[in-house]
């Protein structure tokens, strides 16, 4: 009474490929960056430089150009200090 039955080769079967499947799942992220790296990799792309001011080079060639910035601001208005 060595050999197995069909009832236990199919669900010997059947956990291997459960197993395979979520090990699949589990390690996707990995698993795409290792069979896609070309999909991961960033071009290198010139820095943006910045006047003395910190604002971007250009800004003072257009006139009508204006910088905002929401920072201290909440929902349009001036926040107290």
């Amino acid at each position: 009474m060595n050999g197995c039955t069909a009832s236990q080769a199919f669900m010997a079967a059947f956990l291997i490929l459960a197993g395979l499947s979520g090990t699949a799942i589990a390690f996707y992220s990995e698993l795409d960056r290792m069979l896609n790296p070309e999909l991961y990799q960033v071009p290198n792309a010139p820095r943006a430089s910045l006047n003395a001011d910190g604002s971007p080079r250009g800004v003072g060639n257009h006139p009508g150009l204006a910088l905002r910035s929401s920072i201290g601001t909440a929902a349009g208005r001036e926040l107290s200090s």
